[in-house]
């Protein structure tokens, strides 16, 4: 017996399928710690207690068709895990007797259930909730920043697909369609609801090479913006490997053939593009013999919007890990052409095999707090969830009604106000987080952990509310900001919810307009996500240090904006079922959270269809600058009240943040989506 194995007697052997018991999983199943390692398919799992320092193999029998292989970062969340986590895929040799004895079992089991199922189903009970979808049965609807990519996702859910299913299709679509925005060369973060209530986080992060060091930018930024330096390593197709291991329906395969169609078919330029295109044409996208051939006509000027755009190359990269899954793209040919070009770029990068072929995706808790009966689902740090989740414990404790927000009463110029305050408590707060999951930054994560929890408590939001004045703002150093902040920029974000309740939201990027500006031969952009990092010795114009939370580390994430975030009603016994009400994220840099809160709050506390929450125009203030920046067409009316408070209402060229969100209706029947005409997407339902 291995010394892996030793530890099977001295730990907790229950054991949990993390997708529930309807994918036939025979939860509690004696262990025998005898087991001799052979070929033959089997499945480790762990339950981890506070003590646990490394992880543990848990061999089990499999009763379903394909192994499910995981691995978890104990270091991602706090001390005490409370659903079973996941390990690596090992073998091991089960008696064939007991193999048999146990698929009878099952197979009995399933019948008996079916005979139940089928009982209930035909005979209604007269106590079934009075509200809250009936039978588990939602409209299912898609929201993407453009609209051929909700349409491909949408056709993933009528063959039956999953949530997830459908997301991967829309983000592989994403990134073909407007890679200026999101891509294989970049990564981000996905927030889960399971049908069965169950909810998760997958954290898909671009990472630092193992040569980078908090000094390799020397001062100079624009190393951390274009070129080889600026890559980190990407993530987006291991997030999508681990979210279709654990909840996929169709084929690998399947999610990837639309999107190969389109692009060797071709597609019409979005007006985003056009846009990203102009900015980023004399720098990178005429520079670069794959990006200029993709968007510039006969002439050699660059296309526009409705212009006719195909990706061949993309198409061939595609199919290729279509037929051979994501180790081709961190272990072989896709993964040679990605370091070739990062080293042989116009500023040499440090990116290495081994830091693609060490790349994982990471399961992770998300956090959560609680606002009007919902409780509120969004990833931790690095991701924006802790700050966004604390704007809406904070304004939670104000109690925000339709008055506080109805433009035609006073209380409205007082919510924006208090709104504006806690955005700037919020962002302060940032200031002091990072990436706790990082191995070689152990001194920072027990202090980011500590700090995103409390973040999410009543207690704290609380305590934040009391020390706002409703009749003034203060200066910066009343906010205690450590350090300076996370300006980010870029993505793109989708959300999906089945007919069975199963919901997602993702956001991902390749962060500046076209990344690093590298494009491999392969046709994928490259991210600059290095630069999302806090380098030492530079202190912004506005006089804070960086912080030492979000330095450059080997294997560390950075900071970032994206907070994909699911709302669940709160079930109440005998009265209603939980179900995902508002499934919602944004595009847009440091923007994100605070668009994203204001269309929830506008969404559950307004009698406001959701088209109308995420349209109306919003404010953003993220401490420094300490200014307020209302979008054009914000009602004057506060913003003057603004001013009369002591804020600073300047702000140019702030840009936007685009809002796509998917909402139920608060009886469960009626689902609407709506994608932000801000960046002229379109949403797609299944009736």
């Amino acid at each position: 017996m291995s010394a892996r194995f030793s530890k099977l007697q001295e730990i907790d052997l229950t054991l949990e399928d993390p997708m529930g018991e309807e994918n036939g999983a025979s939860n509690g199943t004696d262990i025998d710690p005898g087991y001799e390692s052979t070929p033959d398919d089997c499945v480790v799992q762990l339950n981890l207690d506070s003590d646990a320092q490394d992880p543990v193999f848990v061999p089990k029998w499999k009763f379903w068709n394909k192994p499910y292989r995981y691995k978890y970062d104990l270091a991602a969340t706090k001390n005490r895990f409370t659903q079973s986590q996941i390990c690596k895929k090992c073998r091991c040799k089960i008696n064939s007797w007991r193999a048999v004895i146990i698929t009878l079992l099952v197979f009995t089991a399933v019948v008996l259930i079916s005979v139940v199922i089928s009982r209930v189903v035909s005979e209604p009970s007269d106590e079934s909730p009075t509200s809250g979808p009936q039978d588990n049965q939602f409209e299912a609807a898609v929201a993407a920043d453009a609209p051929v990519c909700s349409e491909l996702s949408a056709e993933i859910l009528k063959r039956n697909g999953s949530a997830v299913d459908a997301a991967i299709t829309a983000l592989l679509c994403l990134g073909a369609v407007q890679p200026e925005s999101s891509g294989l060369g970049g990564g981000g973060f996905m927030t889960i609801r399971h049908s069965n209530g169950s909810v998760y986080t997958i954290n898909f992060r671009e990472k630092a090479p193992s040569k980078a060091t908090e000094y390799m930018f020397h001062s100079n930024s624009s190393l951390s913006r274009n070129g080889g330096l600026a890559v980190a390593v990407p993530g987006e197709l291991k997030g999508m490997e681990l979210a279709h291991t654990l909840f996929g329906r169709l084929s690998w395969k399947e999610l990837f053939t639309p999107v190969i169609n389109l692009c060797r078919e071709g597609f019409n330029m979005t007006y985003h593009s056009e846009r990203a295109v102009f900015d980023k044409w004399n720098t990178s996208v005429s520079k670069n013999p794959i990006l200029r051939s993709t968007y510039s006509n006969g002439d050699g000027t660059p296309k526009k919007a409705g212009d006719w755009i195909v990706r061949p190359i993309l198409a061939t990269t595609l199919e290729i890990i279509a037929n051979k899954g994501a180790d081709v793209f961190y272990k072989e040919s896709i993964a040679e052409s990605i370091v070739r070009a990062v080293n042989n770029s116009e500023v040499g990068g440090i990116l290495t095999m081994d830091d693609l072929a060490n790349y994982d995706a990471l399961l992770q808790e998300p956090l959560h707090t609680h606002y009007k009966g919902h409780t509120v689902y969004a990833p931790p740090s690095p991701a924006g969830g802790p700050l966004l989740l604390f704007i809406m414990n904070v304004m939670g404790a104000y109690n925000i009604s339709a008055s506080s927000l109805n433009e035609e009463l006073s209380q409205l110029n007082l919510t924006y106000h208090r709104l504006v305050e806690v955005f700037k408590y919020g962002f302060a707060l940032r200031t002091r987080l990072g990436d706790p999951s990082c191995s070689s930054c152990s001194d920072n994560a027990a202090e980011i952990l500590s700090l995103q929890y409390n973040m999410t408590t009543e207690e704290y939001g609380t305590q934040v509310m009391s020390s706002i004045s409703d009749e003034h703002t203060f200066n910066v150093s009343h906010y205690h900001a450590q350090y300076s902040g996370l300006q980010d920029s870029g993505t793109t974000h989708l959300n999906v919810l089945a007919s069975d309740g199963q919901a997602v939201a993702v956001t991902s990027s390749v962060n500046g307009y076209f990344g690093s500006g590298v494009v491999t031969d392969t046709g994928i952009v490259l991210n600059n996500e290095m630069d999302d990092f806090s380098s030492p010795n530079i202190t912004n114009e506005y006089g804070f240090k960086p912080s030492p939370a979000n330095f450059i580390r080997p294997g560390k994430r950075p900071l970032s904006s994206t907070c994909p975030t699911i709302f669940v009603t709160e079930s109440s016994e005998g009265t209603r079922q939980s179900f995902p009400r508002l499934i919602i994220g944004a595009s847009g840099g440091s923007i994100i959270p605070t668009a994203v809160v204001q269309s929830a709050l506008r969404y559950l506390s307004l009698p406001e269809s959701l088209s109308e929450a995420i349209e109306a125009r919003r404010i953003h203030h993220q401490l420094v600058p300490n200014e307020v920046c209302p979008e054009s067409g914000f009602p004057t009316g506060i913003t003057e009240f603004l001013a009369n408070r002591g804020h600073l209402i300047h702000c140019q060229n702030s840009g936007y943040a685009a809002v796509q969100g998917v909402g139920v209706s608060h009886l469960g029947n009626v689902t609407a989506a709506h994608s932000d005409s801000r960046k002229q997407g379109l949403p797609s339902r299944i009736d």
